[in-house]
């Protein structure tokens, strides 16, 4: 088992989330960074439905009441197992009443921590998953408090844990997000044609800032007003995580995890779900830009990712 000792209104219990409900009104949730999620369930020998803790708020303390293996993935924080510093992206073996302090990053939002086994709640419609917003999921259906003691899963007939720091192909997103910017592709969506070229061309061509207000469900945007040329009316209908959507005032929310299940503004793009996870470690202030691609470059993205997470399997 492992021990809570710090408070976070943002520390929760994440599975790769929950699928197949959007057409019954229940959110995707899982975790922001899905890449840098999978990836540490790959290193530590878990299966790819394992549970672990998206971190959000710092510091972050945990007590391990045996012995074990963890991994701390996404963003590069700092961090100590007991008294010694220990690195992001390797995974470690822990014994018994040692205590694991999570810092604040220096580049990203938030943290993943991975324990071999996996973490063991409930299964609530297929994902362990915590749903902040409907208040299900997840350790009893909050996120994690002080004194919560959390009860893990055993390790038997698992993959052997991979050895050693995990050098990941993702440095130059890390590089480009350490300067505040990052990038995600996207293919057009159902209001595609309700957009002139020019403002295709000023949304391809811009830079748009994440606001304050911008949370797990969506990041609202700022940036260059983005105009529809059509202003009939529309119902609303069904949308999902990466739809971008453009409001009257022309500045474009970007639907995540935690996205609503429909909405009635018009739909300019949806981000691949390849990039997904480059959405997830931004903090207000960054900056986004958007490519578009095909469909066959969209499902090349998804095959490239699916392999880097079969290498961190060592």
């Amino acid at each position: 088992m492992i021990e809570i000792l710090s408070n976070g209104a943002l520390n929760f219990v994440v599975d790769r989330g929950r699928f197949g409900f959007l057409d019954c009104g229940v959110s995707r949730s899982g975790p922001m960074d899905g890449l840098s999620f999978a990836l540490g369930n790959a290193m530590v020998g878990n299966l790819s439905t394992a549970a672990g803790v998206e971190i959000n708020s710092f510091p972050f303390k945990v007590r391990f009441s045996g012995p074990t293996t963890v991994v701390l993935t996404g963003a590069v924080s700092s961090n100590k197992l007991g008294t010694k510093e220990l690195a992001s992206w390797t995974a470690v073996r822990v014994e018994a009443n040692e205590v694991l302090t999570v810092g604040a990053p220096r580049v990203g939002r938030c943290v993943y921590l991975a324990i071999r086994g996996g973490i063991k709640v409930p299964e609530v419609l297929g994902s362990f998953s915590t749903d902040l917003k409907a208040e299900f999921g997840g350790y009893h259906s909050r996120a994690l408090q002080k004194t919560d003691w959390v009860d893990i899963h055993s390790d038997e007939n698992l993959r052997p844990v991979r050895n050693g720091y995990f050098r990941h192909e993702l440095a130059d997103y890390w590089k480009r997000l350490s300067a505040g910017e990052a990038s995600a592709r996207v293919l057009p969506s159902a209001e595609w044609d309700d957009f002139n070229t020019k403002s295709r061309d000023r949304f391809f061509g811009s830079l748009f800032q994440v606001e304050r207000s911008s949370n797990r469900q969506g990041y609202r945007l700022a940036g260059p007003e983005i105009v529809r040329s059509r202003a009939n009316e529309l119902l609303s209908h069904g949308i999902v995580p990466g739809t971008v959507q453009i409001p009257s005032n022309g500045q474009p929310i970007i639907q995540l995890v935690d996205a609503n299940t429909c909405g009635g503004y018009p739909k300019l793009a949806n981000v691949i779900d390849a990039d997904l996870w480059r959405l997830g470690q931004l903090m207000p202030g960054d900056r986004v830009r958007f490519e578009l691609v095909g469909v066959d470059e969209a499902l090349s993205a998804r095959s490239e990712v699916a392999g880097l997470i079969a290498s961190a399997m060592g």
